[in-house]
């Protein structure tokens, strides 16, 4: 098992989470499609898919997890690590990932979902 998947099995435990429900709650969910120049769902080593960049993202860029209230498939398709290289800024209505270095083309793009949890408050 990975450290990756321990950090996400230790933060479901903290909220009273399993795996299952988590994907169950993932699976229904519903979400705002959005057009990007920046960045495409795709595969992705973590966990089934993922976000990638599809240029280099600069700290000044964003992508939008929430938009009035409603996930993108941005925010839908993000996944978590202990490492990530994106933060969330914003409340509940709209939350924006902001890379914390460059993002190379092609990269995953990774958020720590304890962050997420902190702007949804």
């Amino acid at each position: 098992m990975s450290e990756e998947n321990d950090d996400y099995l230790e933060f479901l435990n903290e909220i009273g989470l399993t795996v299952k429900q988590m994907s169950d709650a993932a699976a229904v969910s519903t979400w705002k499609d959005c057009d990007s120049e920046t960045v495409q769902v795709g595969c992705s080593e973590i966990h089934g898919q993922g976000v990638r960049a599809k240029v280099d993202l600069a700290p000044s860029e964003s992508i939008p997890a929430i938009h009035q209230g409603q996930w993108t498939q941005w925010g839908r398709f993000m996944n978590h690590s202990k490492y990530p290289n994106v933060k969330p800024v914003g409340n509940i209505q709209n939350i924006a990932l902001v890379p914390l270095q460059e993002i190379g083309k092609g990269s995953e793009v990774l958020v720590n979902y304890r962050d997420m949890l902190a702007c949804l408050k």
